[in-house]
């Protein structure tokens, strides 16, 4: 039982560790990587986004776990604005592309508040985006 309540505690720990330090990159040329899950009703896109800031404007890259670019985007942090870019075919389509901006807007508040997981309950989609460590292992 005690066993049982460290293993508890750590994978909480961890939990916590990794949720906190969820936020954009703050100085200009800072990245940051994160893990992403994007989870819709019909299926879902994983893997990873790296954004990088320059001077007010942050701009990211989703891509799979293949290496295909699922869309780039360019979000201003001042206007609050975003700009999506590069959609991968499936998702090119003006309906989603309206949807996927908006939300991601949403996604970049929930960053700066630091929060990971933002949820469009309309459209039943759920974004999650985990912090990880930039540049090599440790």
């Amino acid at each position: 039982m005690l066993r049982l309540t460290k293993t508890y505690l750590l994978t909480l720990f961890c939990f916590v560790s990794i949720t906190v330090s969820a936020q954009l990159p703050q100085s200009d040329g800072e990245q940051q990587r994160y893990s992403v899950q994007i989870e819709m009703p019909r299926g879902y896109i994983s893997g990873i986004s790296v954004m990088q800031r320059g001077g007010e404007l942050v701009k990211g890259v989703v891509v799979n776990e293949f290496g295909v670019t699922a869309f780039a985007f360019t979000y201003n942090v001042v206007t609050g604005k975003i700009r999506i870019d590069n959609v991968i075919a499936m998702l090119d389509k003006w309906y989603i592309r309206r949807v996927l901006r908006k939300d991601m807007g949403q996604v970049m508040l929930c960053l700066q508040r630091g929060d990971t997981v933002y949820e469009n309950t309309r459209r039943k989609i759920k974004y999650q985006f985990v912090s990880q460590k930039f540049g090599g292992f440790d």
